[in-house]
């Protein structure tokens, strides 16, 4: 009777160990395959479903952004780069074309799986600024709210 309950805890902690493994071998998988989307989203860039509504959200806002690539950028947030954007609603308007832009998201909305620009921000300009708002809360005439 004495043996065979040392059977018993011996069977139960080698199932532990062997699930034990099995969870941890799980896990790092799950963060080597966050840290490769990670790295094709600052590579490649945003696949096409994330790029559709959020030019579809700035042409509502009368702004007509044009982008060879929209990427993730470790520490700028989303990048659209070799930008040409203007007015939509207006041919004869200015056009500004950019190396890159950042893109300003809504981070309430985006919990919501919902697209909401707040900001588009130029690049460093010589002695100005390092960034410029263009775009506050998807309204351009709209003046900012005062800090």
């Amino acid at each position: 009777m004495h043996s065979s309950f040392f059977i018993k805890k011996s069977r139960f902690w080698r199932i532990c160990r062997i699930y034990f493994r099995r969870l941890r071998i799980t896990v790092w998988l799950l963060i080597l395959a966050l840290l490769g989307a990670l790295v094709y989203l600052n590579q490649i860039g945003l696949p096409n479903l994330v790029k559709k509504p959020l030019l579809e959200k700035l042409r509502a806002s009368g702004i007509d952004l044009q982008f060879s690539r929209l990427r993730l950028s470790w520490s700028h947030g989303i990048l659209a780069e070799d930008v040409r954007f203007g007015r939509s609603n207006d041919p004869l308007s200015p056009k500004l074309t950019l190396a890159e832009v950042q893109v300003g998201l809504n981070h309430r909305a985006l919990a919501k799986l919902r697209i909401r620009i707040d900001s588009l921000l130029l690049p460093d300009c010589g002695n100005q600024p390092a960034t410029s708002a263009i775009v506050r809360g998807g309204h351009p005439d709209r003046p900012s709210p005062a800090a």
